[in-house]
């Protein structure tokens, strides 16, 4: 590719989940690429549930040039849940990321 031909890289940038984002999450969550990812609607939303009940979760907002394009969170395992977790030491952290935004 040529210099030409590349795309601006943009600023990229994470901030904590604002309390105001349920509906734009709910609108990430029926892309047909996250729900590949992420599963159903009620098993996506479980998984956001459990990170905002857990104490140590941290739940982020990814931004491009200041415009929410993705959501990323991480905990402890030890708190997330579901078979892969069970399996691993409390300290060992799950970090889980979409893109709702097409580039």
């Amino acid at each position: 590719m040529t210099e030409e031909a590349r795309p601006s890289a943009g600023q990229l940038a994470i901030m904590p989940l604002p309390p105001d984002a349920g509906a734009l999450l709910s609108r990430w969550l029926a892309i047909p690429a996250v729900v590949a990812w992420w599963g159903n609607r009620a098993a996506a939303e479980a998984r956001l549930r459990l990170a905002a009940e857990s104490p140590s979760a941290i739940r982020c907002l990814i931004l491009l040039d200041g415009e929410p394009i993705g959501y990323a969170q991480a905990m402890d395992s030890a708190g997330a849940g579901g078979p892969v977790a069970a399996r691993l030491d409390p300290g060992i952290w799950e970090c889980d990321l979409f893109l709702g935004s097409e580039l």
